[in-house]
């Protein structure tokens, strides 16, 4: 504990503290900005506002009848992801780039050579890549080069070809089961109870329950609608995959692989954006193997949110499963208070929202936050970690001795983390006072058993500038109280329903992370799943760092007795070593609190 008392040392890190003659100034310019929007932007927004929504509804009118294959518009259930969902999977740029390749084997498709092959001329041969950790990878190869097995030093190749950008918000939620699982009956179970479930009880009910997982997104009139995939396979989105390591000690780094990879492939084109992976590690010990399996599930954030993936789980366990806490359950702010308080609040609450989203624009923009990613999309690789699963009555009993909620003791704790990453990071540093992070927030009534997006979201301000992990504690409840008492849950619930109202290219724009570098998420993904009898005995997610200038990601998900913690970095910002170290400080400050309550 001492290395870790060490950094909370605030006499060598200067605060970033603002002087009052800017202080003053920016609160000048908010106001102002506020009596501008308020005066002219709103009265100016209502004219196309009111033309816009009848050019949709009459489009909502002609569209499935102009083309049949059609079904609803994706915006029409609340996706606010859902622009950047086709701008991810089909931007790209055609340029010539060196890039380095180590095949572990090569085989040529025409001559049978193994060894190598020479590809000098104008032809243009199947080539089959097998990484040693990863999946088979179809490509074509037309360059003046000579492959060999395994170069040394790496092959430099020089190469003409498209760039297609990563997708950003992949979701990958990894199920460990307690022993080993067939495809042929995962692929059953998923058919019986997802694919060809209908709605209702009778049993000449037409429509499925989850369409989407059948459809694909296709952008037609400005807007962008589901539409029916007609070659629609189940084994091409139900998947098997064996990987093969030296020893039980290389087991997690090898599925830890696997989804970093998954959380930033793409997407075919005109296909549904989701998959399934059931991967099976094996560790040679004479004729012993490991008997568990481990159950990937990915897929893009516009075909759902986490609470609509637990739903979907639900109705994949074969017995009585919860979600947890549902945002239907939930009370919701900022309404639920004295009636006298609520109509002061609505009162005054278009000035509140203008002034409040002004001051955080102009803190955006003369005190940028850390870990931004660049503005514009790039190639770079996202890096992925996750902490050991930490349990619950752990979090509990911090929570519980410090007089905060659960939710606060985890932002403190991930503050208290980037604060020693940002230390490690730099020398000398300046701590930020605030670290802003946006918190997406499920809505009220919150659709079950069925693919949604349905959230807004709020800032909040990490508290990164206290050293002590104890003040820090109060300062990060304090925090989370005032911001469920601004406008911004309220502005998100009305936001999102005016972005699923706009065409495609507004989505776009205004589905996306404009004001802070991170964000932070978490949800109860239920007490018990059982897959026919194989039951899941641990859950990590991953997402990714989201559209915008994102380059810090975290999402925490509880699930029977654990919570486990990952961390998502853009590769522009994060190197492999510096998430690694988030997650080792995540794990260090929670141990730090815990040895307060009971010291060793």
């Amino acid at each position: 504990m001492v290395a870790i008392s060490s950094k909370f040392d605030n006499s060598t890190i200067p605060a970033n503290s603002t002087s009052l003659v800017f202080a003053t100034f920016s609160k000048l310019v908010t106001i102002m900005l506020s009596v501008v929007g308020v005066v002219v932007l709103f009265p100016v927004a209502v004219g196309p506002l009111v033309l816009v929504l009848l050019y949709r509804r009459l489009l909502q009118s002609v569209g499935p009848w102009v083309r049949p294959q059609l079904t609803k518009m994706v915006t029409a259930r609340g996706a606010i992801f859902s622009g950047d969902a086709v701008y991810c999977r089909e931007s790209q740029i055609w340029l010539i780039r060196d890039v380095a390749y180590q095949f572990e084997c090569i085989f040529d498709a025409e001559s049978k050579a193994i060894n190598g092959f020479d590809l000098r001329g104008p032809r243009d041969l199947p080539v089959t890549v097998a990484a040693k950790y990863g999946l088979f990878v179809m490509s074509h190869i037309n360059s003046n080069v000579f492959l060999t097995l395994n170069p040394t030093p790496l092959m430099v190749l020089t190469s003409e070809a498209p760039v297609t950008f990563p997708p950003t918000i992949n979701i990958v939620l990894e199920s460990e089961l307690d022993e080993r699982m067939e495809i042929g009956r995962l692929r059953k179970i998923f058919e019986e109870r997802i694919i060809s479930v209908r709605k209702g009880d009778d049993d000449d009910a037409k429509e499925f329950k989850y369409p989407e997982f059948q459809q694909f997104i296709r952008p037609w009139g400005g807007y962008h609608w589901w539409e029916w995939d007609s070659s629609f396979d189940l084994s091409q989105h139900v998947k098997y995959h064996r990987i093969q390591v030296a020893s039980e000690s290389l087991r997690d780094e090898a599925l830890s692989k696997f989804h970093e990879q998954l959380l930033q492939s793409g997407w075919p084109k005109n296909k549904p954006v989701w998959e399934m992976w059931l991967v099976d590690v094996d560790v040679e010990k004479g004729d012993n193997f490991t008997s568990r399996s481990t159950l990937f599930t990915k897929l893009h954030h516009s075909l759902a949110d986490g609470f609509s993936l637990v739903s979907v789980f639900s109705n994949l366990s074969s017995k009585n499963y919860t979600s947890g806490n549902k945002p239907s359950q939930r009370k919701q702010r900022p309404l639920n208070r004295p009636l006298w308080k609520s109509i002061l609040f609505l009162t005054t609450f278009p000035l509140r929202a203008v002034y409040e989203g002004s001051a955080t624009l102009l803190q955006r923009v003369f005190q940028p936050p850390p870990f931004l990613a660049p503005l514009f999309p790039s190639t770079n690789r996202m890096h992925t970690a996750c902490t050991k699963p930490i349990p619950l009555e752990t979090i509990k009993d911090i929570k519980n001795h410090f007089g905060v909620t659960f939710t606060s003791t985890i932002h403190s704790v991930l503050a208290g983390a980037l604060r020693d990453l940002m230390i490690f990071k730099g020398n000398p540093v300046i701590i930020p006072t605030n670290f802003p992070t946006l918190v997406p927030t499920p809505l009220a009534g919150h659709p079950e058993h069925v693919l949604r997006n349905y959230l807004g979201g709020a800032l909040l301000n990490l508290q990164t500038g206290e050293a002590d992990p104890i003040k820090r504690l109060g300062a990060s409840a304090q925090e989370y109280e005032q911001m469920n008492r601004s406008t911004f849950p309220l502005l998100g619930m009305i936001g999102l329903k005016v972005a699923g109202c706009l065409p495609a290219w507004w989505v776009w724009l205004v589905g996306r992370n404009w004001l802070t570098s991170s964000y932070f998420t978490n949800f109860p993904s239920g007490k018990a799943l059982d897959l026919d009898g194989v039951s899941v005995i641990g859950v990590k997610t991953g997402m990714g760092v989201f559209a915008g200038q994102t380059g810090l990601g975290v999402t925490a998900v509880s699930y029977l007795n654990d919570i486990t913690i990952s961390i998502t970095g853009h590769g522009s910002v994060f190197s492999e070593t510096d998430v690694k170290k988030l997650v080792t400080y995540l794990e260090q400050q929670i141990t730090f609190l815990q040895a307060q309550i009971s010291p060793v």
